[in-house]
């Protein structure tokens, strides 16, 4: 599981005990120097005011595909790291904070959780919260408690939910990912 916490609010991590911690220097804030660094690269290679999808698909530029490689990689190490017990923690700057993260079992449980039928959570189904397992009612209880934070969930059938507060609601949207 993945946790993505708003630090700037007092409580930040309440409810959340960081087993293993990484200092807040540059390595830990490397996913998003690397974005940043691909945004710069693409930026550098058009007189358009903005960037997009297409023009990142189009360059074939060795110096996008080594940014591409390193967002890879980092990626790589962020899935071995959720296959600690616990789950990884970042900032919502995608800084790595830890892992190993457990939520605490005393956050409050939502009395209902909701189901998005569609990607802008526009349409809803209530769910039951005792049909799912300890990371999904884990998720829940954080994104219930930290409403501005976000849970992914990678489950061993692989699927994903990803889990946010929407004015006060849980909300979960799941995708499957092919193998």
């Amino acid at each position: 599981m993945i946790l993505v916490a708003d630090l700037s609010t007092p409580r930040a991590l309440g409810g959340v005990r960081l087993k293993y911690r990484f200092g807040q220097d540059e390595p830990s804030h490397r996913y998003r120097t690397l974005l940043f660094k691909i945004l710069d690269t693409l930026a550098g290679t058009t007189s358009n005011a903005s960037v997009g999808w297409s023009d990142f698909a189009a360059d074939g530029s060795s110096s996008l595909e080594r940014l591409e490689q390193s967002v890879f990689e980092l990626s790589r190490l962020l899935a071995n790291l959720t296959a600690v017990d616990g789950a990884v923690v970042l900032d919502k700057r995608l800084g790595l904070l830890g892992f190993g993260a457990e939520v605490s079992a005393e956050l409050p449980t939502p009395e209902k959780v909701w189901r998005a039928l569609d990607i802008e959570g526009k349409n809803l189904e209530p769910n039951d919260l005792e049909n799912v397992g300890t990371r999904h009612r884990a998720a829940y209880r954080f994104v219930h408690d930290h409403p501005d934070g976000l849970a992914i969930v990678v489950s061993h059938d692989r699927g994903v939910t990803f889990v946010a507060n929407r004015g006060g609601d849980v909300v979960f949207w799941e995708q499957s990912v092919s193998p």
